[in-house]
């Protein structure tokens, strides 16, 4: 369907309790279909109305652009070379959630092979939310599954199917829940959880209280949440930096050039590393399992910090903490003490630097 300006559409209702206004844009050329069902039961009980339906004729490689407020975003992909946008509005008070729907002035337009859904604030002062209660608006929408898809929402949650294409996604206030990303991948919330499957070409991923959690991650990444947990699956790239202000780290295999991983308040686990190390916690355990040996930079302000290696790697070693353990059948040039030990392991090599201020370092090289 080739696509159109939208026409202004009017909505009301009847004593039977529904009205359907269809009008064509310009030329004929496309439909906009609005529902506004008054369903005549009483407006304590929640109702939810499609406000909106487009459909467009689109082909693979498009961008898909969504800037609204206060609403969720779902988007589902197929193989096909259609799309489709609806929005969909619940409330308890029917008359209220049409005046809100009809604030926000819903536009979905096709130029080119980009699709843009947009809407404004509505504006709500606080005394119409206390009169009328709440609106929920959700905008659902289906692309094929190899497009760029850009989603920007004031408020709401965000839920994405798997996408060959690159993706970015800011909501100010929701969770995000994505497939598997072929393209780079942008994320940003200021209050909810992120999940992501596989990501091809790098990721930016940012929260300011919630759970990061995502699968492989090709291309380099940046993670970072201020009151939450990260849990990841193999990244590699130039540089991988990983920081939790207030939550545990877990990581599955971490290769790159730098490696930066930094957890003010809980523990941090790497279950394999492949570069150049630069970790902490202020108050947790840290543990790392190191691939191969390279430069290390380690540090638990009070907590134990357990070093294991796939082999009998070579090592510069400046160590200290509240307990130093070097199995005995280790091979140390230097000086080993209680509380600190300095010299070479196993003919030397890399730096291997550990601070602990009140907690045991062990070093177990040639397994775990």
């Amino acid at each position: 369907m080739k696509d159109g300006k939208m026409a202004i559409l009017a909505i009301g209702s009847t004593a039977l309790g529904f009205v359907l206004l269809a009008t064509h844009a310009p030329g004929g050329l496309s439909l906009d279909k609005v529902r506004a069902v008054a369903f005549g039961h009483p407006q304590e009980e929640y109702q939810q109305q499609v406000m909106l339906e487009r459909s467009f004729t689109v082909g693979a490689g498009g961008t898909l652009v969504v800037d609204v407020q206060d609403a969720d975003v779902t988007v589902t992909t197929g193989s096909g070379g259609g799309a489709s946008v609806t929005v969909l509005a619940g409330g308890r008070d029917q008359d209220w959630v049409r005046q809100v729907f009809e604030r926000m002035h819903f536009e979905a337009s096709l130029s080119g092979n980009t699709l843009t859904v947009h809407s404004r604030d509505p504006e709500i002062r606080s005394d119409e939310w206390r009169r009328h209660r709440g609106v929920s608006v959700e905008v659902q929408l289906t692309i094929p599954s190899r497009f760029d898809v850009q989603i920007a929402t004031g408020d709401g949650d965000v839920s994405l199917a798997d996408v060959d294409g690159a993706v970015q996604v800011r909501t100010s206030d929701g969770d995000v829940e994505m497939g598997s990303v072929t393209g780079a991948a942008r994320i940003a919330t200021s209050d909810g959880d992120v999940r992501v499957g596989n990501v091809g070409a790098g990721a930016d991923v940012k929260t300011s209280d919630g759970d990061i959690e995502a699968g492989d991650i090709a291309g380099g990444a940046t993670i970072q949440t201020s009151d939450g947990d990260i849990s990841l699956g193999s990244l590699n790239g130039s540089e991988i930096a990983l920081q939790a202000s207030d939550g545990d780290i877990d990581a599955r295999a971490l290769t790159a050039e730098r490696i930066t991983v930094r957890a003010r308040d809980g523990d941090v686990t790497l279950q394999s590393v492949d570069g150049a190390l630069d970790a902490s916690t202020g108050d947790g355990d840290l543990s790392v399992h190191f691939a191969k040996a390279a430069p290390a930079t380690i540090s638990a302000g009070d907590g134990d910090v357990y070093l294991t290696s796939d082999g009998t790697f070579g090592w510069n070693l400046d160590l200290s903490g509240g307990d130093i353990s070097v199995p005995s059948g280790m091979v140390v040039q230097g000086k080993i003490g209680e509380r600190s030990a300095q010299g070479t392991i196993n003919g030397g090599g890399p730096a291997l630097k550990v601070r602990s201020g009140d907690g045991s370092v062990v070093v177990k090289m040639g397994g775990r």
